[in-house]
């Protein structure tokens, strides 16, 4: 149970790093680093998950959409998803 509040803030902060063109999961991590240092690995784990799932699900919806990559790993799906 509480491990709901640092999941849903890592969906909300993918969301954000997938649809903006340039903040990948790595600048993202660096800049909320800090707010992490005195809880344990568990909630750091339990946010970049959340993180990691929906900044790669919400980059690829952007990427196909739009012909945008949101982060370096959609780039393929700008390749052969735009064009379909």
């Amino acid at each position: 149970m509480e491990l709901i509040f640092p999941t849903l803030a890592g969906i909300a902060s993918g969301v954000v790093a997938g649809l903006i063109p340039g903040i990948g999961i790595t600048a993202l991590m660096i800049s909320v680093g800090l707010f992490f240092v005195a809880d344990s690995p568990l909630v750091v784990l339990a946010y970049y998950i959340g993180l990691l799932c929906a900044s790669q699900y919400v980059g690829s919806m952007l990427a196909i959409s739009f012909g945008l990559p949101g982060e370096s790993s959609s780039l393929p799906a700008v390749k052969e998803g735009y064009p379909l």
